[in-house]
């Protein structure tokens, strides 16, 4: 919902609960009222006890609750959690196929006494 329509509802609310307007919550009142037939009858059946009784017998007919739920907010910190993990595992994936070619007969490096010695493996 947004500003315009929720100030719309808040004075509707107050409207139908017999507390004064401002001059500008009745001037946004009339021009609202004036957009539709609709919205013409509204303020008044708000205030309407049977319109209301009538309307609450109809709400409790439905078979189903009626509840608004919110839309879940999406966080912007998965996008780049998903690409670290996705990295991690392609780095660490390559590094074992590197080791596995190794044992497998591929030329080994081995580091002892500040000297590389080149050793095949079998």
């Amino acid at each position: 919902m947004d500003d315009e329509q929720q100030r719309i509802v808040d004075i509707l609310v107050k409207y139908a609960l017999y507390q004064p307007l401002t001059e500008e919550e009745a001037h946004l009142l009339e021009r609202w009222r004036q957009r539709s037939e609709g919205h013409r009858a509204l303020p008044d059946q708000l205030r309407d006890a049977e319109w209301i009784a009538e309307h609450r017998r109809q709400l409790e007919q439905v078979s189903s609750p009626l509840l608004i739920v919110p839309a879940r907010q999406r966080t912007a910190w998965r996008k780049p959690v998903l690409a670290l993990i996705l990295t991690a595992l392609a780095v660490a994936g390559w590094m074992l196929m590197a080791l596995q070619r190794v044992e497998k007969g591929h030329v080994l490096l081995r580091l002892r006494n500040d000297t590389i010695n080149v050793v095949h493996a079998p």
